[in-house]
């Protein structure tokens, strides 16, 4: 595993191309183009067997004709000639760094495995580091090594982009581009034969630097291998100041598994992924658009509050913002009659200053700055909307031009949406070289917004919490993997110090007269060994007697594959459901609306143990079934303390025992004087690895 990277993949002497070529449209002249025309300032060496010269460039047949230390080779190259190329600078060259763009490796066939095996054998023995292969190079503060277009100009303010994905990171960079999103940096990581997302992340973070370092990553991955150094590192960058967005594909897996508790059906590895995201303060988006949006809205000042105004000139699209902001939670103020009426003075007749403000399609540089100027300087706003397209009925590049220097210099984020793409295809250029960033939708763009000021909270949850302690006890052990038995998963819990509701196991009457002397009605009755007991009706609720339970008893008994019942004392409440699914090293914890519509309902929020009460508070906050919680239509609310208190106790049940693989509670019957867990399932598996790949 690569502990730290190489100096020379960022800031090297000499280059050597292998597999340099005349031809601008393959890899090895693309390459060779965009070092020279970029900025790379030191030597290079393009090596072609059959070529002298290359693109006016002397070359060479091989690294033995260089005879001169390199401190970076790339590779264009059939992957089969990959191992002697690599061998070869280094015995000749002394290169430690390599760079494969070429593929026909693990992501080809068996064959292409095997080589790409045998080359990570290779760099262990020569101890060398490679980036790839299959991916398109690196574009640093120092060169463009990248043999694709378009070759972003260096900003100190711009985004780093690390990719898993060569073309992908090609297509991000083509749309941000033309929307004005900015770049510093970009890393291509292809196979991550070696060098993956997360050791490109901890060199970021290690060598990061305020008011030089990029403040905006931005994340394209389609596996994560090592979870706990991606969370590390992201924090970490997090609280230097970094923003971080993340497209993770992979979602969907070929179709759900049987699952045998609600937990494993619903902990999927994609839960996990959002619980290790919003852990480590990552932004997670959904597609290439989104994650563009999002980004450039980080490369704008931030939004301090959930105010917004919008301007247009067009009166349909003005609507459909408003709607698509109140639906992400934003309020649009009114500005009061005195300020509206100074306004339309100095509008066209029919305009309108209510929010949105409606300048019309006459509605030029000089409306629009009076529009603009009000809404920068009143504090009932705290972010702009901007809609301006083409109407064609006069030259619109000085609005165009006042846009991006109020976008520029503003206190206040100005999102501009400019909807013209033919019309207004010159003026958007013009737009761009002034530095301006623009949206395509402007309900789109209301959804990210949304998400990206929710995340905020998130990002404040970052601090660590006080737990609650545990009592160590230290009366379960278990070698057997598989689910525990039904009241032993219940003692566990209750070990915990978490209230339940125990359950006595009955398969005579006799037996049953016994525990009706110990438990107060009403009653609840399972089979015993019935897996969905309420879908094939092994379960009878609301026993208020002896007579009713005997014949529950009686009914019960025959659908059990068991011939036995569990007896418990029903309780009261709404129904929570509290599950835990490990992931590899890690444990992901999902609280939600609990009951027989758990799977229909799908209201649950998911977060990555350790968790701590601010945490969960906030994601209780985040449930839909919330407000009926805290108390409503005349009914008492849950008590919100003990439940975070029974959560905290289960957190620390899972640092305890660590090998528990699943645990389910549903449902936790709450109510404003207890909190009862009424049935519990655990599976036990084997003790998780330290770091272990899940996705």
């Amino acid at each position: 595993m690569i502990k730290k990277l190489n100096e020379a993949f960022f800031q090297p002497a000499s280059i050597a191309v292998a597999g340099a070529s005349d031809d601008v449209h393959k890899p090895g002249g693309r390459l060779l183009v965009n070092l020279k025309d970029g900025r790379f300032m030191g030597k290079i060496w393009p090596v072609n067997h059959k070529k002298s010269e290359v693109l006016g460039m002397q070359a060479y047949p091989d690294p033995q004709a260089i005879g001169k230390p390199v401190d970076l080779a790339i590779l264009a190259l059939p992957a089969r000639f990959c191992r002697d190329a690599i061998e070869s600078f280094y015995q000749h060259c002394r290169t430690k760094c390599f760079i494969i763009v070429s593929a026909g490796f693990g992501e080809l066939n068996e064959a292409g495995k095997q080589l790409e095996d045998d080359l990570r054998a290779l760099a262990e023995e020569l101890d060398i580091q490679i980036v790839g292969p299959n991916c398109i190079g690196l574009i640093t503060h120092g060169m463009s090594g990248v043999f694709t277009q378009p070759v972003p100009e260096f900003d100190r303010y711009g985004a780093d982009l690390v990719s898993a994905s060569g073309a992908t990171a090609v297509f991000l960079m083509e749309t941000g581009l033309k929307q004005g999103l900015k770049f510093q940096q970009v890393f291509s990581v292809g196979n991550s034969m070696q060098i993956g997302v997360e050791e490109v992340l901890a060199h970021l973070d290690e060598t990061y630097e305020a008011g030089l370092s990029a403040p905006l990553k931005v994340l394209y991955l389609e596996g994560i291998q090592q979870p706990e150094k991606l969370q590390r590192h992201a924090t970490s960058l997090i609280q230097k100041g970094c923003k971080i967005l993340a497209l993770k594909s992979g979602r969907s897996g070929k179709g759900q598994q049987a699952a045998s508790s609600h937990t494993g059906a619903m902990a999927t590895s994609d839960t996990y992924v959002d619980a290790l995201f919003r852990k480590s303060g990552i932004a997670r988006c959904y597609n290439r658009n989104e994650l563009i949006d999002r980004a450039l809205m980080a490369q704008l000042p931030g939004l301090k509050g959930n105010k917004i105004a919008v301007i247009t000139h067009a009166g349909g699209p003005g609507v459909m913002s408003v709607d698509a902001l109140e639906k992400a939670g934003f309020i649009l103020p009114t500005p009061t009659e005195v300020d509206q009426n100074i306004l339309l003075e100095q509008l066209h007749p029919g305009s309108s200053a209510g929010n949105p403000f409606d300048i019309l399609a006459t509605g030029a540089e000089k409306e629009l700055e009076v529009a603009l100027d009000y809404c920068l300087k009143s504090e009932n706003f705290n972010g702009i909307i901007v809609i301006f397209g083409s109407p064609g009925l006069f030259d619109e590049k000085p609005v165009f031009e006042l846009i991006a220097g109020m976008q520029k210099n503003a206190g206040k984020p100005i999102y501009t949406v400019i909807p013209s793409p033919i019309n207004a295809a010159e003026e958007t250029t013009l737009y761009l070289e002034k530095g301006g960033r623009f949206f395509h939708d402007e309900s789109l763009l209301a959804r990210a917004m949304g998400t990206s000021y929710r995340h905020n909270d998130i990002v404040g949850l970052l601090e660590d919490g006080k737990a609650l302690e545990c009592v160590e006890s230290g009366r379960y052990h278990s070698n057997v993997a598989g689910f525990l038995p039904y009241n032993v998963a219940f003692n566990l819990v209750q070990e915990a110090g978490i209230t339940v509701a125990l359950p006595y196991k009955v398969s005579k009457q006799e037996e049953l007269t016994g525990v009706l002397e110990k438990l107060k009605y009403p009653l609840v009755m399972k089979s015993a060994g019935m897996l969905h007991k309420s879908d094939d009706g092994g379960v009878a609720l609301n026993l208020t007697n002896d007579n009713l339970a005997m014949e529950a008893f009686g009914s019960l008994c025959c659908k059990s594959p068991e011939n036995a019942v569990w007896v418990q004392q029903q309780a009261r409440g709404d129904e929570l459901y509290i599950g835990i699914k490990r992931e590899g090293a890690h444990h992901v914890l999902l609280i939600g609306a609990g009951g027989i519509y758990l799977e229909i309902l799908q209201d649950f929020q998911n977060v990555l143990l350790p968790v701590n009460e601010p945490e969960i508070r906030y994601y209780l906050s985040q449930l839909k079934i919330w407000p009926i919680l805290k108390g409503a239509r005349g009914k008492h609310g849950v008590d919100i303390d003990k439940l975070v208190a029974m959560i905290l106790r289960l957190n620390n049940l899972i640092e305890m025992y660590p090998e528990i693989d699943e645990l389910d509670i549903n449902p936790m019957m709450c109510n404003s004087d207890s909190i009862v867990a009424v049935d519990v399932r655990i599976k036990i598996g084997d003790m998780p690895r330290e770091e272990e790949s899940v996705v």
